[in-house]
């Protein structure tokens, strides 16, 4: 799986529009749901371990993490962060629908024991408006949102912002990290 999830939206919003802060009601669900296929490829030599990075994927969540291969120089193997990571997200999650995307990010990294640190991506419908999605994003992993244009084209409405203190040195979450309070929120009309 790539680093970049995709939604197909129909209308780009005003730029004013993905800033705007939002309440959800807790309990509340959305009625709308992704389609989705996701495929890990690790590189060869991690595949024995499946990787460093993590996803998980349903009807109403998205989420990749990556996992920081640095962390194998000091024996560490941080795609048992990231997968710890993506589980904890999907049962924070699972909770109450509603919930902000970083607090659940933020809950999901103090939950997680392992050694290792990751970037992370996660995408959500919203459960106030409908035909909305929430997305958190954390350091280079990232997301781009698309409309089909017809023929197989496409026109890019939104490509997330990458996070680096400086090149190859991405915000992260995990040991020694800052807690993902940085992660950028965003929404968006599909």
């Amino acid at each position: 799986m790539t680093n970049s999830a995709r939604a197909a939206e129909e209308a780009a919003p005003p730029e004013d529009e993905r800033r705007v802060p939002q309440t959800e009601t807790d309990g509340a669900t959305s009625t709308s749901y992704f389609t989705y296929y996701a495929k890990n490829i690790p590189h060869h030599s991690k595949r024995d371990k499946g990787g460093e990075d993590a996803w998980v994927a349903s009807s109403n969540l998205l989420v990749v993490a990556d996992g920081v291969g640095g962390w194998a120089r000091h024996g560490v193997d941080s795609g048992l962060f990231s997968k710890q990571l993506v589980h904890n997200i999907k049962t924070i999650f699972d909770q109450n629908e509603a919930q902000e995307l970083k607090n659940v990010l933020v809950d999901a990294v103090k939950a997680n024991n392992q050694t290792g640190s990751s970037t992370a991506v996660l995408a959500k419908f919203d459960t106030s408006r409908e035909n909305w999605i929430k997305t958190t994003n954390l350091g280079d992993s990232g997301y781009t949102i698309l409309r089909p244009l017809g023929d197989g084209k496409f026109k890019q409405i939104f490509r997330s912002k990458e996070q680096q203190y400086s090149f190859n040195f991405p915000y992260q979450c995990g040991t020694g990290s800052e807690l993902p309070y940085d992660a950028e929120d965003n929404a968006h009309a599909v």
